[in-house]
């Protein structure tokens, strides 16, 4: 007798524990439907805000403005940059270098907001340079030129004319036309690094100095060496393919040729468009094509050796790609995104009918 109801005791307890057992699985399995629809969701979401390539209904760019630019005065920037023994990050040259682009753009060209700004290298200070033109109706979001403003040799002066004090020539007149005219839409920045040389880290000392901002960033065009050679390069990614077009298209009518690729020229080399890859945003380097630079960190990188003809028309594209980023209207590519969202509402089908006769 006893034995007979230890048994149906023992039958009570293997049934309360396959209930149990049944309930954590049912359990588990909502779990899972539910984290795939949270997936679907998210995904879906970060299709629509990230995928604004196509552009419609953009503002008229007003092409005349490409006769504001003012080569004697890229000329002058250039020949006074170079004019320092060496911009080598972390020497006195360089820091006088900073403050030289600073004031320059505060007084001369009349980009008063401009700040310096620090971050360490070596048990020393180094600085990159922030020009700021404010936006109007979309002054959060932001369109940015670069060049890097350090130089090195292996020589005993380091002048760096072609790389890269000709490139932040070009984009300080840029500003200074950008800052003369009626407001852009978007507000300007101007990024100019120094530690380009030193693995691009004055770029990535920016990059993790404003990571709250990479949301507002619209675009990034870099500029380095695009005093030498038969056309201007423009380096991308498949992120930037369409700000390569885009300036491509925007400066039609400038007598420049540009040739796209994923690699730069050669092919070890690195920039700082690298640094804004690593982080997703958009960003492309304009670069010389064709010829390679025999003056590459050496003393002979001079003022004397810069094409100003290649670089005037480099300065007019960047100018108009400016303009056209500031003014341009983002909209979505509906067609792209119904496909790759009903894709993964396919794939969304099948993969809890898996799942749930796995946990069956």
């Amino acid at each position: 007798m006893r034995l007979h109801h230890l048994e149906i005791k023992y039958d009570q307890d293997r049934l309360i524990i396959e209930n149990d057992n049944l309930k954590f699985v049912k359990m588990k399995r909502q779990k899972y439907f539910l984290i795939i629809i949270l997936v679907i969701l998210v995904s879906s979401f970060f299709l629509i805000t990230k995928s604004q390539i196509c552009t419609k209904g953009v503002d008229q760019v007003d092409i005349s403005m490409i006769d504001e630019i003012d080569l004697s005065r890229i000329y002058n920037i250039t020949q006074d940059l170079s004019s320092y023994w060496t911009r080598l990050t972390g020497t006195l040259e360089c820091d006088l270098a900073a403050n030289y682009i600073r004031s320059t753009l505060n007084g001369t060209l009349n980009v008063t907001d401009t700040t310096v700004e620090n971050w360490n290298y070596n048990e020393t200070v180094s600085s990159n340079v922030v020009a700021r033109v404010n936006g109007t109706n979309l002054k959060d979001e932001l369109v940015i030129i670069a060049a890097h403003y350090d130089s090195i040799s292996s020589g005993g002066t380091a002048p760096g004319a072609n790389d890269n004090a000709v490139a932040v020539a070009v984009c300080m007149e840029v500003m200074r036309v950008i800052q003369s005219m009626a407001p852009l839409n978007r507000t300007l920045l101007f990024l100019s690094f120094a530690g380009e040389e030193q693995a691009f880290i004055g770029s990535k000392a920016w990059v993790t100095q404003h990571s709250d901002e990479f949301s507002k960033i619209i675009a990034v065009i870099n500029l380095d060496m695009i005093g030498y050679g038969e056309y201007l390069t423009l380096i991308k990614n498949e992120q930037s393919n369409w700000l390569a077009d885009m300036m491509i298209t925007s400066s039609s009518i400038v007598n420049v040729t540009f040739s796209k690729t994923n690699s730069p020229y050669p092919e070890t080399s690195r920039f700082d468009h690298d640094t804004f890859w690593a982080v997703n945003i958009p960003c492309i380097s304009i670069f010389e094509g064709g010829a390679t630079y025999p003056y590459y960190h050496t003393e002979n990188d001079t003022i004397d050796k810069i094409s100003f003809s290649l670089v005037e028309k480099c300065a007019q594209a960047t100018l108009l790609s400016v303009l056209y980023l500031g003014t341009m209207k983002f909209e979505h590519n509906w067609t792209n995104i119904t496909i790759q969202i009903f894709s993964i509402w396919g794939i969304a089908t099948v993969l809890p009918i898996l799942i749930y006769k796995k946990l069956k």
